[in-house]
């Protein structure tokens, strides 16, 4: 939970980012413009996570400015007008909303700083560990060697000491790292699955943009550019590729200038500024997509673009120079040497470190028996005797010395043995989530290849039934226009 804690910590300027773009399209204003325009500005720069931390707590003074404002404006006050564009007179419950949208602002700060602090300990432990090091140089050369013996006794005792920490430290370290493996496979089985099919999000936004609502120009114009792309897909492939960043590039300058001309006209004066400007009339503006819209129907329009601007700057900044990669036909992996395949099957997986500290753990008191019985000996002659007898206090403190070594050595393997079991059980976890996803995989393979063989059927069908549909409503159109008509004339 606490490497999830941290993740999502990290990618909080994202969630700021979203926020400042879901704010100005859900409370239309000149000072919500401002953030639309901000945050379009850092979703174009390549170092964004760095100028979204630089500008965190501009957005966090900014945020608590429109919060205090509205506050102020909410009150029922005569004193207080209404500034168009600006500020109006709303209810205090829509400060909730932006409320929440302040708390991404603030995460991100929180983030930011603690960064920065993480930075400085860095470097202040760095500069500590130099002066440190040069002062033990010059004790050891000014050392005694009187103090030898003393020290082999404290050595001793440290050693025991530092065995004990380090088994401490390494079980720790190997629950962490499990953790962390655990996590690095679900992370990149999530990233894999968004760079092979994110670019059928964008493409189905496409559709989505064009055809939803009344059409208009600046929606013929993102079919014109779909339909482009996949036109020079069918005809080169490589040069699809090359293409395909700039292409992207273009869809999502075209998209903010869409998002600002419908955002600014929305206003009150920028109606006549546009006839003024253009010298086309109302009805002109409307065919190319330039309307004033209710309050119902603003955050729809504006939020269709945004939502779309999303995805492309998602795909072109996240996935695109990877999915170049997975579709490049010079460097496709054959399928045994894919990761999944490797692992998932037993003759290629790693070993089994669980199973092998089982058996190493239960071998160990054989060894002992095996060991004491060879420790006996046959009695000899009486010397040997007598040197027995004067060595017995000898042998019994040793012996008493190695019972309490296995007593504690036991106490360890016990614990080591649940733990071991523990980490068992995540490897065949491990082992049966690597086939699944070798099964998912063929899954894959096999749909796609239904599709190659029955995608001109599947189309021409849908051809089909959509003209038979359309004649159908040109029919009943009909219909009911000549029942119209003699209920107009009174006969039948």
């Amino acid at each position: 939970m606490v490497s999830v804690f941290q993740f999502i910590m990290k990618q909080s300027y994202i969630c700021a980012l979203i926020a400042m773009m879901a704010w100005s399209i859900t409370y239309h204003s000149w000072l919500t413009f401002v953030l639309l325009i901000w945050s379009c500005t850092l979703w174009m720069i390549r170092n964004r996570r760095k100028y979204a931390m630089i500008s965190s707590p501009f957005m966090v003074v900014y945020g608590n400015l429109l919060l205090i404002l509205q506050y102020i404006w909410s009150f029922e006050l005569p004193e207080i007008k209404k500034v168009p564009g600006f500020l109006e007179k709303k209810e205090p419950g829509e400060l909730a909303s932006k409320i929440l949208f302040t708390i991404t602002f603030w995460l991100l700060l929180r983030q930011h700083l603690t960064e920065q602090k993480a930075l400085q300990e860095k470097e202040a432990l760095l500069s500590e560990i130099k002066i440190g090091s040069q002062e033990n140089e010059e004790k050891d050369d000014e050392q005694d060697i009187q103090m030898e013996g003393e020290a082999e006794e404290k050595e001793e005792e440290e050693a025991k000491e530092e065995k004990q920490e380090r088994r401490k430290e390494e079980e720790e370290e190997v629950e962490e790292d499990d953790d962390q493996d655990i996590m690095k496979v679900l992370g990149n089985l999530v990233v894999a699955m968004f760079i092979k099919y994110w670019i059928y999000v964008c493409g189905g936004m496409f559709f989505f943009v064009s055809f939803e609502g009344k059409i208009v120009m600046y929606k013929i114009i993102y079919m014109v550019l779909f339909l482009f792309c996949v036109a020079l897909y069918q005809v080169h492939y490589e040069w699809w590729r090359r293409i395909l960043k700039y292409f992207w590039m273009s869809v999502v300058i075209y998209t903010m200038l869409v998002l600002i001309f419908i955002y600014t006209y929305q206003f009150e004066n920028f109606p006549g500024l546009w006839q003024n400007m253009t010298g086309l009339k109302k009805e002109k503006l409307e065919d190319l997509g330039l309307k004033q819209f209710t309050v119902a129907e603003l955050f729809t329009r504006i939020f269709i673009p945004t939502s779309f601007l999303l995805v492309c700057i998602l795909h072109l900044h996240y996935f695109h120079d990877r999915f170049l990669e997975l579709t490049d036909l010079k460097s496709i992996p054959s399928k045994e040497d894919s990761a999944i395949y490797r692992l998932a099957h037993p003759e290629g997986s790693l070993p089994d470190l669980a199973m092998m500290n089982l058996t190493t753990s239960l071998e160990k008191p054989d060894i002992r028996k095996l060991a004491e019985h060879g420790d006996d000996k046959p009695e000899g002659s009486p010397e040997k005797a007598e040197l027995g007898k004067d060595s017995e206090e000898e042998e019994e403190e040793e012996e008493d010395e190695e019972e309490d070594e296995e007593e504690e050595e036991e106490g360890e393997e016990e614990t080591s043995d649940l733990r071991n079991k523990w980490h068992l059980v995540i490897d065949r976890l491990t082992v049966l989530f690597l086939k699944f996803l070798e099964y998912f995989h063929k899954l894959q393979v096999f749909m796609w290849w239904i599709l190659e063989l029955h995608i001109i059927k599947i189309v021409s069908s849908y051809i089909i039934w959509v003209s038979v549909k359309e004649k159908e409503f040109e029919g009943r159109e009909l219909k009911s226009n000549e029942e119209g008509q003699e209920k107009a004339f009174g006969y039948k």
